[in-house]
C-alpha cells in the first residue's frame, strides 16, 4: 500500500481549485449586478466550503482521480500511475489544466477574446471557440495526470489548431494583442507604458507560436514516455511468463 505524499495531495487540491474556478467564475459574472462574488477571498471561501462538504461525504474529486489518490481511513495511491509518471509529465498535465481553466472563463473578464477564427467572426462564435479549446485542455491535462496517452494526443491537437490559427490570422492576432493590453490597463486603471502595445504585438506574433511549438513537443515527449513504459512493462511480463 502506497501513501500519497503531502505534495501530491496539495497538487490534487490545486487541480480541484482550478476546476472549481472554471465553474464559479461564470456564476460570479452572471450575478455581478446583484452580488459581488468575484473577490478572491469569496472564491477561496466558497471552494473551501464545497471541498469540506465533499470530504465529509467522501466524494472522489477530479484532482484525486487524476493523480490516483483514493480516500478512506488512510489515503492510498494507485501504483500504476506512480510508476508511469515523471515530474515533468505531471507538470505538463497541470499546466494544461491551468491554461484550460483560464480559457474557460476568459470571456467573463471583459477582455477581447483570442481570435481563433479571425476578428471578422461573431463574438459569440469566438467565445464558443475559446471555451471549447479550454474544455479540451482541461480534459487533456487531467488525462495526462492520469498517465493516459489520450491526454497528450488531445493536448497536441489543441495546440496544433491554435498554432494554425495564429499563422492563418497573424494580422488579426497582432491587432487583438494591442486591443487586449489596452483593455487590461483600462480595467486596472493603469496608464499604458510607452511601446507596451508594440511589445505585446511583437510577442504575440513571434514568441506565442514558439511557445505553442515547445508545448506540442513537450506533450509528444510525454506520450513517448507513457508508450515506452507500457512497452517495457509488456516485455517484462512476457519474459516472466516464459520463465
Amino acid at each position: 500500500m502506497i501513501t500519497p505524499s503531502r505534495k501530491r495531495q496539495i497538487l490534487a487540491l490545486y487541480v480541484d481549485y482550478l476546476g472549481f474556478t472554471a465553474v464559479y467564475q461564470p456564476i460570479a459574472w452572471a450575478v455581478r449586478s446583484v452580488f459581488t462574488l468575484d473577490h478572491w477571498l469569496v472564491t477561496l471561501a466558497a471552494f473551501a466550503g464545497l471541498r469540506g462538504v465533499a470530504w465529509a461525504l467522501k466524494l472522489w474529486m477530479p484532482g484525486q482521480w487524476a493523480l490516483g489518490i483514493r480516500s478512506g481511513k488512510m489515503a492510498t495511491m494507485e501504483s500504476r500511475i506512480l510508476a508511469r509518471e515523471r515530474w515533468w509529465t505531471a507538470t505538463g498535465g497541470t499546466l494544461l489544466v491551468l491554461e484550460g481553466s483560464k480559457n474557460l472563463v476568459r470571456w467573463t473578464q471583459g477582455l477581447p477574446v483570442e481570435p481563433l477564427l479571425g476578428l471578422a467572426s461573431p463574438q459569440w462564435l469566438a467565445v464558443m471557440a475559446i471555451t471549447i479549446f479550454g474544455g479540451l485542455n482541461v480534459i487533456a491535462g487531467l488525462l495526462i495526470l492520469r498517465t493516459r496517452m489520450a491526454g497528450a494526443a488531445i493536448g497536441i491537437g489543441v495546440l496544433s489548431a491554435e498554432a494554425l490559427a495564429a499563422v492563418i490570422h497573424r494580422d488579426d492576432f497582432r491587432q487583438w494583442a494591442g486591443q487586449a493590453v489596452i483593455a487590461r490597463r483600462s480595467l486596472q486603471g493603469v496608464p499604458l507604458r510607452d511601446g507596451e502595445v508594440e511589445m505585446m504585438q511583437m510577442l504575440t506574433t513571434s514568441v506565442l507560436p514558439a511557445m505553442i511549438a515547445v508545448g506540442a513537443i513537450w506533450l509528444l515527449v510525454v506520450a513517448l514516455r507513457f508508450r515506452s513504459h507500457d512497452r517495457l512493462t509488456s516485455q517484462a511480463a512476457d519474459g516472466a511468463a516464459r520463465t
